[in-house]
């Protein structure tokens, strides 16, 4: 107060810091030395540090009296102050001095806690104490008999970890070593105690689950045999499907609470459900479930149960179906190692199968009797891989294999399979008749030979080529690279035209460049595109204008004709045109096989690709050019009304077919929603087979029409009328009378007149003929109205024929099938909204490096240039695997295409073109939705689209179009 009341009234500096100086030391004498350091901040620096160095030893005084009278803990506090005033002020030699007084006072504290046996105190003592001596650089004393007693402390805490950080500090060895001793002794004898305590608890809680468990048991018990009772009232009444499902919704809850053992119980009793009600195809799939131990005792314990149960289903089941069920068996017994077990069913397997080779053989035809071949050799393959020795008899089977041979004169065949003849009386009766045969023919031995021999030589030759093509594999990388620079000068208006299906012309495009590439002394370019030009003219079946080129090449270059000529690619168009000549088929494709290691573009590959697709169009090669249904298309055919006039309905059959709907058809009409025209055309093709089985030959018809007319809607009419003529083959070895039905006559003229504008009056006849005298579901009969009206939207010449009478609701019922499909694109587009907006934001980055040309032509409405650009882009972008983008790009080429006013058949004729150009990658953008949207507008667009304008226009305005693309999608102007 004095200091302050001579500051403020009397203005006098000394005597103000006088009265500071008398109460800082009053203070401390006061043992406050917080309240004297607050009296510093009066001072300057240099006053404070004087001050400070002349109170040090008051301080250190007043420590010492307070710790004088048990006030350790104060007079710490009061040191620590000094601590931080003193470092801030730089005199660190007075530091030194506080820390030794901090150092006694520890001790003195250190020592209370041991001999009060607070040992954890201690520690935290101990740990201040080290902190002194390392943070003030104050000597260090010898503690080791405080460690020592703090160890022994820790010991009996059963601490032992605290005890192993005390020995670390002690200095002494023999201390070390003595309290090392002590605390392992005792930790031993700690874990022994410890480790019996927990036995016992440990046994009083097993004895307790022993109880619970036993009570618990009985519990399931219980339940288990009400489920039992209730299952076996439903197997007695042979209700087997549902006692399994009884039992096991209980094996399910039991593992789904942990009951992992019970609920293992209950599945062996559905087992034995599944066997005893012969539902062998569902054991074989759930078996599993069974842990393997168990699941092997089960299977050798139930052999003699599952083998009666497949003996009562070979005759009632599919043949296939039955196959299945038995390969799966053996290799379910064999996997678990039961290979005696096996062998019953492979025995059983074996008896199956010769009973339907016999069966099979019966019918007498090619394809029966090798059918036949192959299940001789899988019933060896049986033997040979369950059977060590096993002599098995196959007369019967054999015979009517031997007979049939025999009969084709083909005798080393029947040789073959006559020496498998066990019974020697039926083999020396067929032997004998094959040495008279052989007899017979003894005069034709030396044309054999000189056959034989020119076999050989064509064998040898073909052997050459294919030395050489492996030299040409190895320069084909290096001529690509060649080709590729020169495409867009020699190679990009022959791609083209191959892209656009204009073959006959691209064929004369490429002859042209392999003249101007010999004059360039480019043989070997030259050979490529020669090749590419004689694979189009073999697709074309035009052999004749292979050779002719050849010699025209002869004649126009003369002075060159000897390196062209042998350069690998016009080796092999000779020895192909040779093959052709001698019919032999299996050489020329293995000739065409060569080819593949021309250094060939991808457009040029497809040709290659599609000769070795097809085998009859390499027959084809061997009987001349084949005319094309194209070709043949020169008047309508007047014997279809008559076809028409004899078509009868019975509505009782279409009732029936509505009851059939989802077991054969269900699959179908998904499909055919989701615009998977060719997996729906399949699907009802598929299920003919199933149909004749159950003698529904009626309803096959339905399925044989809907799937060619799907066809019709992605393939053009000569590509599907190919398929129909290989598929009716195939029908009339098996059911000829289906095959010639007058339904099957009139699909027949409807494909190879489809598109045909002198034929659409007949076409709709045809049309509307299928919708009411077929047994067509709803849903078909709407797609059938759809055709119609496309049809309606063609013009056909003047004719003197009357308009067809049509329903009033024809429009309408014909629209249904489009609300159907685009009720399908709004609800796929909403699944994939999400991604739509990726791709959107996507596209949004790119602009300037893709859209740029694109967006300056759309705004000067140059569609058909926008079209190209967009398509030119899906490729690059189908490259790149980015199928989503290509999709789009695709579509958008379309919608440019529409604006432009182009026909809407030449866009579809483009977009098939377009797609068919991107090889295997087209499978993929088929199942886009882009491409499903494309294909719809265009559909849509060829009908009456007032009623699905609005949803389409959803679709549409869905799509993840950029600002300037918006003006596309309003494709109803």
């Amino acid at each position: 107060m004095a200091g302050n009341w001579a500051r403020i009234e009397l203005s006098n500096t000394e005597l103000m810091k006088k009265s500071y100086s008398l109460a800082i030391e009053s203070w401390i004498a006061a043992c406050e030395t917080q309240n004297a350091f607050a009296l510093l901040e009066k001072f300057d620096h240099n006053e404070l540090v004087k001050i400070l160095e002349e109170v040090t030893q008051k301080i250190a005084g007043s420590a010492d009296y307070l710790s004088s009278i048990g006030q350790d803990e104060y007079a710490k506090s009061q040191l620590y102050l000094c601590f931080q005033r003193y470092q801030k002020a730089g005199l660190f030699e007075s530091i030194k001095v506080f820390a030794n007084k901090v150092v006694k006072i520890l001790k003195r504290i250190l020592e209370k806690h041991l001999k009060n046996d607070d040992v954890y105190a201690a520690k935290l003592t101990l740990d201040e104490l080290f902190n002194i001596w390392e943070s003030f650089d104050v000597k260090s004393d010898n503690i080791d008999q405080y460690l020592l007693k703090m160890g022994h402390l820790f010991i009996k805490a059963h601490d032992f970890q605290k005890v192993e950080t005390i020995v670390k500090k002690i200095h002494s060895k023999s201390l070390k070593k003595e309290l090392t001793k002590s605390s392992l002794k005792v930790e031993e004898k700690y874990k022994k105690e410890t480790k019996q305590y927990e036995l016992k608890d440990l046994k009083k809680m097993c004895d307790f689950l022993i109880d619970y468990v036993k009570e618990e048991s009985l519990i399931f018990y219980e339940m288990n045999k009400k489920i039992y009772d209730k299952s076996e009232f439903l197997v007695y009444n042979k209700d087997y499907k549902q006692a399994s499902l009884l039992v096991k919704k209980q094996a399910d809850w039991l593992r789904l609470i942990g009951m992992q053992i019970l609920s293992f119980d209950v599945l062996e009793k559905v087992f034995e459900i599944y066997i005893q009600g012969e539902i062998l195809g569902k054991f074989i799939n759930e078996i599993n479930f069974l842990p393997e131990i168990r699941r092997t005792k089960f299977l050798k314990l139930k052999l003699n149960e599952i083998i009666i149960s497949v003996n009562n289903i070979s005759h009632s089941i599919d043949s296939v179906e039955f196959e299945n069920i038995l390969t799966a068996l053996i290799k379910l017994y064999r996997n678990h190692l039961l290979y005696d077990e096996s062998k019953r069913f492979s025995e059983a397997y074996i008896e199956f199968l010769k009973d339907l080779g016999i069966e099979i053989a019966k019918k007498g035809d090619e394809a029966s009797i090798l059918k036949s071949v192959d299940i001789i050799h899988q019933i060896e393959q049986v033997i040979k891989s369950y059977f060590e020795e096993k002599e098995l008899v196959l007369d019967p089977l054999l015979s009517l294999i031997v007979n049939y041979f025999i009969e084709k004169k083909d005798l080393k065949e029947a040789r073959t399979y006559n020496r498998k003849i066990k019974d020697q009386d039926i083999f020396e009766a067929y032997f004998s008749r094959m040495e008279k045969i052989e007899e017979v023919q003894g005069s034709s031995v030396a044309l054999l030979a000189k056959q034989k021999q020119q076999i050989q030589i064509y064998a040898d030759q073909l052997s050459q080529l294919t030395n050489q093509a492996r030299d040409q594999r190895m320069a084909s990388q290096s001529l690509l690279r060649m080709r590729i620079g020169l495409k867009k000068r020699y190679f990009q208006k022959g791609i083209d035209l191959i892209s656009t299906k204009n073959l006959s012309d691209a064929a004369e495009v490429y002859c042209d460049i392999a003249k101007k590439l010999v004059s360039t002394k480019k043989f070997e370019l030259a050979g490529i595109s020669a090749a590419v030009a004689s694979l189009i003219y073999l697709m074309l079946k035009e052999v004749n204008l292979i050779q002719k080129e050849l010699d025209n090449f002869v004649f126009k270059i003369s002075s060159s004709k000897k390196i062209f000529f042998e350069t690998f690619p016009l080796k092999l168009i000779q020895y192909i045109l040779i093959m052709i000549e001698a019919k032999r088929t299996e050489q020329i494709k293995n000739a065409l096989k060569l080819f593949d290691v021309l250094a060939l573009f991808p457009e040029e590959r497809l040709i290659l690709e599609t000769l070795l697709g097809d085998e009859s169009d390499i027959k084809a090669l061997l009987q001349g050019k084949k005319t094309s249904p194209e070709e043949t298309v020169k008047k309508i055919p007047s014997n279809y009304d008559l076809l028409i006039e004899k078509l009868a309905y019975n509505p009782k059959l279409k009732s029936k077919r509505k009851t059939l709907e989802e077991k054969y058809w269900g699959e179908c009409q998904s499909r055919l929603y989701h615009q998977q025209y060719e997996e729906a055309s399949n699907c009802y093709l598929n299920s003919v087979n199933e149909l004749n089985k159950r003698n529904l030959d009626i309803f096959s018809i339905d399925s044989i029409v809907m799937g060619f007319l799907l066809l019709l809607k992605i393939k053009q009419p000569e590509d599907v009328y190919k398929i129909f003529e290989k598929y009716i083959f195939q029908l009339l070895k098996k059911n000829k009378e289906l095959a010639k039905s007058e339904e099957i006559q009139l699909l027949d003229i409807f494909i190879r007149f489809w598109n045909k504008a002198i034929a659409i009056y007949m076409l709709r006849e045809i049309l509307v003929a299928f919708e009411f005298k077929l047994h067509l579901l709803d849903w078909e009969s709407s797609f059938v109205k759809h055709l119609i009206s496309s049809l309606n939207g063609k013009k056909e010449p003047e004719s003197d024929q009357e308009e067809i009478s049509q329903p009033k609701d024809s429009s309408e019922s014909a629209d249904t099938f489009l609300k159907n499909q685009v009720s399908q694109l709004v609800e796929d587009l909403a699944k994939i909204n999400d991604k739509f907006k990726d791709l959107k934001e996507k596209r949004q980055k790119m602009i300037r490096a893709y859209y740029k040309d694109i967006f300056d032509d759309l705004k000067n409405k140059k569609f058909l240039d926008v079209a190209a650009k967009y398509e030119k882009l899906s490729k690059r972008m189908a490259r790149r695997n980015d199928f989503d983008s290509s999709s789009l790009m695709i579509l958008l080429s379309v919608l440019s295409r529409i604006q432009a006013k182009e026909k809407l058949t030449d866009i579809k004729s483009n977009i098939n073109s377009l797609l068919g150009s991107l090889g295997i990658v087209k499978k993929i953008l088929d199942e886009n939705f882009e491409i499903k949207v494309a294909y719809f507008i265009i559909d849509a667009l060829s009908t009456n689209y007032n009623s699905i304008q609005s949803e389409l226009n959803k679709v549409l305005n869905g799509l993840p179009l950029l600002d300037e693309e918006s003006s596309l999608i309003n494709v109803f102007n």
